[in-house]
């Protein structure tokens, strides 16, 4: 059994790819879970439309992720803003933002 929950259920989802998506990072892939979220947000001249795409990953699948490259979720491609570890690091989350 993996050393930690985060591990644990990371390896569960990996084997279910129902629930998962691919992703592609130069030569490498593995399976994450898609996020895509709207806001509604005022900026001063009226209602503003958020649009918020994120993947979590396992941090050791995709080695270091690097922000600007290109990265490829469920056949879309992708440009990375940002990427940070979660909880006790053994899951990336990676931000988005279409091409």
């Amino acid at each position: 059994m993996p050393s930690s929950a985060a591990a644990y259920l990371a390896d569960k989802a990996a084997s279910v790819p129902v629930l998962t998506v691919s992703v592609v990072y130069g030569s490498l892939s593995a399976r994450g879970h898609f996020r895509q979220e709207s806001a509604v947000a005022e900026d001063g001249s009226g209602e503003v439309l958020n649009e918020n795409r994120s993947v979590l990953v396992r941090s050791d699948a995709l080695g270091t992720i690097t922000r600007g490259s290109n990265i490829t979720v469920d056949s879309l491609v992708y440009t990375v803003r940002d990427s940070y570890r979660e909880g006790d690091g053994t899951l990336t989350r990676v931000i988005l933002s279409p091409v």
